[in-house]
């Protein structure tokens, strides 16, 4: 029917405009899963058009590519300016290179990372600790973490927060850090931050 061919023309161009943004916005997979089902959850419980669960069916990709953004990491401009905490010692680092981004400890845009159990860090400074008998970042976690919008749907889907207020200085494995943020002045103190997927 006229009707069927209509939605089904509205799918496939939902479908071709989300799959272009997320290639266009580097945006990761993980993250728009996230979004889709926001969307289903939130927004299209009864659209006519079909919101598709798996991001890997937009984007043509294999059903075993998710992959960490910080799988091989380099360490990398050597210094001797702290800051550093008990069991912590040299060498220390200012860069941390990893598969597809950059955290650079002297840049207020670059210097902050999501760990793999949602935490946002600010990177104060990469250094080698005895205790676990590896390198870590030494930084401070953002204790209080909200939506930056929550409409059409909540930002915090696609991983965008507004941080704020400072634990103080902490260290985890380098291993541990899962995403890059970038990480902009907001106002009363806190920090818009959003997830780099790609650089």
């Amino acid at each position: 029917s006229v009707d069927s061919k209509s939605g089904s023309d509205q799918n496939i161009n939902f479908k071709t405009f989300l799959a272009n943004w997320a290639v266009a916005q580097h945006i990761s997979q993980s993250s728009l899963c996230l979004l889709l089902n926001g969307i289903k959850q939130y927004t299209c419980q009864n659209c006519s058009f079909g919101i598709p669960s798996d991001p890997r069916s937009l984007l043509h990709t294999p059903r075993n590519t998710y992959t960490d953004v910080c799988g091989d990491v380099n360490l990398k401009s050597i210094h001797t300016k702290g800051p550093l905490i008990e069991s912590c010692y040299n060498p220390q680092y200012r860069t941390m290179k990893c598969s597809n981004s950059t955290i650079r400890i002297n840049t207020l845009a670059d210097n902050c990372c999501e760990l793999r159990n949602g935490n946002i860090i600010e990177v104060k400074n990469i250094a080698y600790c005895k205790e676990l008998n590896t390198n870590v970042i030494i930084g401070n976690e953002f204790y209080n973490k909200k939506d930056l919008y929550d409409i059409p749907c909540p930002l915090s889907l696609i991983g965008i927060f507004i941080v704020e207020k400072l634990s103080e200085l902490k260290i985890w494995p380098v291993e541990d850090v899962k995403t890059k943020y970038v990480k902009l002045p907001f106002k009363d103190n806190k920090f818009a931050v959003f997830p780099l997927i790609h650089q």
